[in-house]
């Protein structure tokens, strides 16, 4: 039994770049006209004719950030790939699958456990979530992180599974949610999840990510949401 247990080490790295358009208020329909896009590369979605005004202003917006602060290592062998997606919500919905989680931990092949040997410090990520609340404080689901350093005892056939067993049995934890429109850089050993919408209403995702991850240049044509049976209703 002690072999399929593995214990992990997670030093999460967190930061805030500012904030887009903080003052303004995004009507629904510009959030649900958004074209969708799965691991594509900026150069794709710049010439691929979608209509996607705020996914190109905040392409242009991040890597403005990244190369005048110089905060990433651009000399590693990795690629810029953005995902994006865009959710009708209602209260107590999840825009994601809930469940504590990391991102971009390599596999050595599909459907193989993340194998956090794999993981660098080159391989960073970009977020920021836009709604159409009326108030820019108040973000409809914001992703929750884990701020402080952890270290658990992972079943080496369910990472994430047993992950999301041990953070929720954690109470020394300390955790911080995404605000609406505000551009935060994280590295891979940062557990995070989605949160249950507070409200109802729409809510766009935008992720850019340095990583090993090759671009595949794909538009998204549905989004799934995720209830907690005991909520489900309408």
């Amino acid at each position: 039994m002690k072999d399929m247990i593995k214990k992990i080490k997670f030093k999460p790295a967190i930061k805030t770049l500012g904030f887009y358009c903080p003052s303004r208020v995004f009507d629904f329909k510009e959030l649900r006209d958004e074209a969708m896009f799965f691991s594509c590369s900026p150069s794709y979605i710049g010439e691929s004719g979608n209509y996607a005004p705020i996914t190109r202003l905040l392409i242009d917006r991040v890597l403005s950030r990244i190369t005048e602060g110089h905060i990433i290592n651009l000399g590693a062998d990795k690629q810029f790939v953005v995902d994006t997606r865009v959710n009708m919500l209602m209260r107590g919905q999840y825009p994601s699958i809930p469940g504590w989680h990391c991102d971009d931990v390599p596999r050595d092949k599909k459907y193989a456990q993340p194998d956090f040997n794999l993981c660098d410090e080159d391989t960073q990520h970009f977020l920021v979530i836009i709604s159409d609340t009326k108030d820019p404080a108040n973000c409809i689901s914001g992703t929750e992180f884990i701020t402080n350093a952890r270290e658990y005892n992972l079943d080496k056939n369910n990472i994430y599974g047993s992950l999301n067993t041990e953070v929720q049995k954690d109470e020394s934890k300390d955790t911080r949610f995404v605000r609406e429109r505000e551009i935060v850089q994280f590295n891979q050993a940062a557990i995070h999840r989605a949160s249950p919408a507070k409200t109802s209403g729409w809510r766009y995702f935008f992720r850019l990510s340095y990583t090993h991850r090759k671009p595949v240049n794909e538009i998204r044509n549905q989004t799934q949401i995720y209830v907690n049976p005991d909520d489900a209703g309408w």
